[in-house]
This record gives structure tokens, sequence and C-alpha cells, in this order.
């Protein structure tokens, strides 16, 4: 029988056998036990009287104080019983209590309860009192890692310490961590990777290249100009598949950078044009180029990639268009204030695809069919990059064809303006809504002519390369340009050349042995510094990699221009004359 119930009996005189009479006795008797249990439930721990269900004595109820005794007994083993540390320290710094949990803690800080805690915690118990702030700090014991909350509770003058372990989380961030640093080294490698590619294909590119070049500024018979001429136009197109192979490696890897910088569009479509001259030149095949003649002059956002768009949709369209026209055609779309929304169609009148060929033509090394492939070529990669650096631009891109008609590619761009100034006026009329491709060639040999005629005679020129077949390249363009040119093979020797002449230029390689050309443009403009020159030398990069992190790099070291190889007469002309 429960010692609850069986004290009511007693007080009654009754016992297990002898129950209660009547009905008000048996409903006093209920309420009574049912008042008992409730309190108990309740864990009071104030001591109440009651008298005996007839009304009778009122005495001390025992039971009642050993219900709430238990009750609190198991109220305060319940800390205890949490596998997690609990700990209680007061605003002395004197522990007050410790469940079992938390045993080990105390025997890392050297103290028992009552002992008082010093050093560093002691600042933190003192801290977190008087500012009346929690705090969570990390703990190590052994191989668990907890994270101990001090929660101040000023009205008693005690601080509580709550511990919860943390074990599986830093297991877990440990490996996260560790997977993080595995994808960085890993796109670190794809960036080496990329570089060491880059460089790798680029130097001999810029021999086969150069040579051609000047073997074509030599005198020669028509035969050998015409091989010449084609070693020249097969070593554009595999630069071409270099550089898709390397751009879509780039963006994969996510190392495509954008540049952002001001440039003129007009100028930009003159060479986009210029630039298929010679591929239409003889070809019953018409390029026209058309701009709004309310798109503003000069706009903000990446020329050499907006460049790369343009060139491959329209390659394409040569590609594939035999005879006709292919039409480009520049608009700007209502947008933000701030914006420039270009739109851009090119329609060509080639042979033009069916529905199911539109839906992959912009996938990796995709192509129409396998005829196709034999056919033009191609690696299937230039509309492909199109498609990523038209995303990458926050812009849209899509096609329109028939097959057997032609094909319309557009997209839409949003770039950044720069002023409401004036509208470019380039083939908006009807008298020049094209630049006719002979009219162009001719305005393009007109220009390198006179750009030929510039006064280069004389300038003094260090070129720094170790490969000996682009050192022969380099030292042949710049005395074509009329430029003396002292050779030496890597960066140290370019410094002591520095020290010991005076230059109007430096070409310097980036890569060499002994040392690179990084270290030696900080150590020649230091030099400069420190011997008071009023006029450092021109040092322009000669680079493989054409990465914007190489670029960066470059003007970090105090570099004034940079060339990719491969390069021609054009580009060195160009730093020449800078």
């Amino acid at each position: 029988m429960h010692h609850i119930l069986k004290k009511q009996l007693s007080q009654l005189a009754l016992d297990k056998d002898t129950l209660p009479s009547g009905e008000e006795q048996w409903h006093t008797f209920l309420q009574e036990v049912e008042l008992t249990y409730a309190e108990a439930d309740e864990g009071l721990s104030t001591p109440k009287c009651s008298g005996d269900i007839s009304g009778g004595l009122e005495q001390h109820d025992v039971t009642e104080r050993k219900v709430s005794e238990q009750k609190f007994a198991t109220l305060a083993s319940f800390p205890d019983e949490n596998d997690q540390p609990v700990l209680r320290i007061d605003n002395q710094g004197v522990v007050e209590y410790s469940n079992t949990a938390a045993i080990d803690i105390l025997k890392i800080w050297d103290v028992n309860v009552g002992d008082r805690v010093n050093g560093e915690l002691a600042e933190t118990i003192k801290r977190v009192y008087v500012k009346k702030a929690q705090e969570s700090h990390e703990f190590v014991v052994g191989d668990k890692t907890y994270m101990l909350r001090f929660v101040p509770v000023h009205k008693s003058g005690y601080v509580n310490i709550y511990g919860s372990d943390h074990t599986v989380q830093k297991l877990f961030e440990h490996d996260l961590i560790a997977a993080r640093d595995l994808a960085e080294e890993s796109s670190k490698s794809k960036s080496q990777f990329l570089a060491m590619m880059s460089h790798e294909i680029r130097t001999p590119m810029n021999g086969v290249m150069g040579m051609t070049e000047l073997l074509l500024h030599s005198k020669l018979g028509d035969t050998q100009k015409h091989y010449a001429n084609n070693i020249m136009k097969s070593a554009h197109v595999l630069l071409r598949i270099i550089d898709d192979v390397l751009d879509i490696s780039k963006i994969e890897a996510n190392k495509l950078v954008l540049e952002t910088a001001e440039f003129n569009l007009s100028n930009l479509m003159q060479e986009i044009e210029s630039s298929f001259g010679a591929t239409l030149d003889g070809e019953n095949l018409q390029l026209q180029i058309i701009l709004s003649p309310d798109l503003p002059r000069t706009i903000i956002g990446d020329s050499g990639r907006l460049r790369q768009i343009l060139v491959n949709i329209i390659g394409n369209a040569v590609k594939f268009t035999k005879e006709g026209e292919i039409k480009v055609s520049v608009s700007e779309v209502a947008g933000a204030a701030e914006d420039v929304n270009l739109h851009v169609e090119v329609l060509d009148t080639g042979i033009g695809m069916d529905e199911e060929t539109c839906s992959r033509i912009f996938a990796s090394f995709s192509q129409a069919d396998q005829s196709t492939t034999r056919i033009y070529g191609g690696t299937g990669l230039g509309l492909a990059i199109v498609k990523r650096l038209v995303s990458m631009m926050d812009g849209d891109i899509g096609v329109i064809s028939e097959l057997g008609k032609g094909s319309c590619f557009w997209f839409d761009l949003k770039l950044q303006r720069v002023s409401m100034g004036a509208s470019v006026a380039y083939m908006h009329d009807a008298d020049h809504d094209s630049c006719a491709n002979d009219v162009c060639q001719n305005s393009v040999k007109e220009n390198k002519k006179q750009e030929d005629q510039s006064s280069t005679a004389g300038m003094k020129v260090l070129l720094a390369e170790d490969n000996l077949m682009n050192q022969e390249v380099a030292m042949y363009m710049l005395e074509d340009l009329g430029c003396q040119v002292d050779v030496v093979s890597n960066g140290l020797e370019a410094l002591n050349a520095i020290k010991a002449n005076k230059y109007s230029m430096v070409l310097m390689d980036c890569r060499m042995p002994e040392m690179d050309g990084y270290e030696a443009t900080r150590c020649i403009r230091k030099f400069e510094h420190e011997s008071g020159c009023v006029t450092p030398v021109l040092i322009v990069a000669l680079t493989a990699n054409a990465m914007l992190s190489d670029i960066d790099e470059c003007k970090k070291a105090g570099m004034d221009e940079f060339i990719s190889k491969p390069f021609s007469i054009s580009d060195l002309r160009s730093v020449v004359n800078f």
C-alpha cells in the first residue's frame, strides 16, 4: 500500500481492511488524498498541517514533507544525470557545484568543489558577472571539445557554466576545412596547369607565326608568298583552336575574369570588320555592320570578350555562308539610365539549321552532324564559349534558323554607360550602310603604311628573352622597325645591362632562368629610384599567359605594358610608339 494512502487511513483509525463508511466520509477522504498527491507532484517544500478527514486535530504532515524532500532530491539530481558539463562558480571565483560530467574539466583547471579558480578563468567569471553578459568559450578535454557558456545569475551572486559537446561539430568543421583546402589546391593546380600550357603552346607558336610574318616581309616570288600566306592562315586557325581550348578550360575552372574598362564601340566594330577583310577578299560574300545612331560612343565593359563573342559568331556565319551577305546589327534597348543594354543580331544567308540542331548548338563540342565536321571543320567549342561569356556578362543568347535559309544569332548584354555624350555616327546613313571590303582593306593598308613611317629609327631597345627562336623573331621585327636591339637571356643580365646602358624600352619576357621578368623589373625600378632616375625606362612584358592574374602581376611588378605571344610586327609597333 502507498505510504501516503496508508497515512490517511491511519488518521481515520482505518487500515486496508477497514474502509470509510458513508458518502460524506468517502468524499472527504478522496479529496484529501487527491490534494496530497497534487502537492507531492508540485514538489511543495513547505510543510503543511492537515487535520484528519473528519475535521479533527490538525497535525504536522510529515508525509507531505518527505514527499517534497523526495521531489527536491529528484530535481537536485537532474544536473548530475546530465551527460553535459554543468558548474556553478560564485562571484568570488569559488566553485560551488559540479556535476559528474564536469569532473574532467575541474581536473584540467586543477580545482575541486570549494576551491577558488584563478588565472584567465577567474578573469572570465569576474567579467561575465560584472558586465551581466553571457560569453561562450571553446575548451578541449582530451579528445573532446566543449563549448562552455558562462551565464551570470546576478541576483544570486554566481555564474552558471553550461557545457555542450562540440566534438562531432569540430570534426565536421575540420573535414570541411580540409575539403576547402583540397578544392583550393586543386583550383591552384588547374591555374598553374593552364598557365604552363598557355606558355608552352604559345611560345613555339610565336616562333612559327613570327618567322612567317618576317618571311612575308621579305622579297618572295608569287609561289613562295602563296606558301607563306597559307602557313600564316593555318597558324591563325591553330591559334584560334588553342585559344578556344584554353578559354573553355579557364571558364570551367572559374579562372576567367572579365575586365571593366572604357572602349569605343564604333572603333571596335570597325576593327572586327577589317579583320574579316582578307577572309572575304575574292569571295561572293558581303559583310555589313550597322550601328544604331542613338548608341553612345563610349561604353564600359570587357571589349576583348565582346570582340571574341562577335568574331566567333561572325566567323561561323562566314564559314557556313558561301554567298550572299552577313548583316550585323547593333542597337540599344530601353533599360536603366546607367546601363547600356546592347542588342546584337548576326543574320546570314547560309545553310541554316533544323530545330533539333538549334537546341544543342551552344553545347561544348557540338556540330550539326558528322558531315558538318568533315566539310566545315571546327572543334564545336566556339559557340559554347560564346554562351558562357554572354552568361558571365549577365546577358542572354539565342538563335533562329531554318534549314537552307540561313540563321540569325542574337544576344543581349548589359554594359555600363560612361556619359550621355555624342552618339556614334558610323554607318547609319544610306550611302554608308556598310564599309565595302576593298575600301576597308585599302584603309587598313594606308594606316599600316603611315605607321611604318613612324619615327622609330635609332631607338635603343633591350630584349630580355631566353628562347632562341623568339629572340630572333623579336630582334628581326624590331630591326625592321628601325630599332637598335641588345639581347640578353635572363633577368639578371637585363638588370646589369640597364645599369650599364641607356635604353628607351625593355621587352621583358616573364619566364626566364636565374631571374624572371617580374623580379628583374622590380630590381630595375628599385635601381632607378635609388639612382634618382628622372625618366624610368619603358618596360613591356612579353607573356604567353593572357590571364588577368598574369596581367595584374605584370602591373604590380612595375611593367608599363604587355604583349601576349604570339605577337606581330604591328603589336611591337604599337608599344614602340607608346
